[in-house]
């Protein structure tokens, strides 16, 4: 196997450790100012997931990471980092699967509806492909949690980079017990296209004053086409079925 890199390959995997480690940087940042301010609410999640799909069987990707949220009177910040690891992988390898940072404002009344406006940086892996997006979201909240979003940015795949235009719409419901969420989520890719479906639902199976433990079951339909010849998702990574666990932790950290 040949192991020589090109400059461009070795620029690339510079570039991308590069962004990797801003990103944790900038995360470990807002989660220890978070922490020295006066917050009046905080969440700290790991989470432990499986995406199921055709090619890999009911055992497929292994997804793990954590979200933690911090509420003050001015102001919201939100943010995640998960890392994916392949079947066929040695065992600590892993590589970005989403990484996530929000700044949301506290509840508005807009003509007497409560929105929540947010920006956001984004990346997200989909199949074997990344959107990295600056976001503008708006969310209506009440019994039916309703969220509009718009997102530019760009779309890579290995060396391959195109503009990326997109938006997305959420829709989310709590019945009895179980959150129910959809949404649905399409771009132009330059003169391509993107879609991504997902519908999920999840409920708690355990709760103490110390922590609590959340099941997730989702499904996802995904599709990428970078137009003009350049690659498109195979029709085997179309659909995929995600589970995972959630596990409550900020008070067993005494926050």
């Amino acid at each position: 196997m040949d192991c020589n890199l090109t400059a461009a390959e070795v620029s690339g995997f510079r570039g991308c450790s590069l962004r990797t480690t801003l990103f944790r940087l900038v995360l470990l940042f807002l989660l220890c100012w978070s922490f020295r301010a006066e917050a009046t609410e905080s969440e700290i999640t790991l989470r432990l997931g499986n995406e199921s799909n055709p090619v890999d069987g009911f055992l497929g990707p292994m997804t793990y990471g954590a979200r933690a949220s911090h509420t003050f009177d001015f102001a919201a910040i939100e943010a995640g980092y998960v890392r994916l690891h392949e079947p066929a992988t040695p065992t600590f390898e892993s590589e970005v699967d989403e990484a996530q940072i929000s700044l949301r404002s506290p509840e508005l009344h807009v003509i007497e509806l409560p929105i929540i406006i947010g920006l956001t940086g984004w990346k997200n892996r989909m199949i074997d492909m990344y959107t990295n997006l600056l976001g503008l979201e708006v969310t209506s909240t009440g019994p039916f949690s309703l969220s509009l979003g718009i997102y530019v940015g760009s779309a890579t795949l290995d060396e391959l980079k195109r503009n990326f235009v997109g938006g997305q719409v959420g829709l989310s419901h709590t019945f009895k017990k179980v959150e129910l969420g959809l949404s649905y989520m399409a771009g132009a890719i330059a003169e391509g296209s993107y879609r991504k479906v997902s519908a999920e639902a999840s409920s708690k199976v355990f709760e103490s004053n110390k922590t609590s433990v959340q099941i997730t079951f989702g499904v996802e339909d995904r599709y990428y086409n970078f137009g003009n010849g350049l690659p498109v998702s195979e029709p085997a990574d179309e659909f995929i079925f995600v589970s995972g666990l959630e596990f409550r932790v900020e008070h067993l950290l005494g926050l």
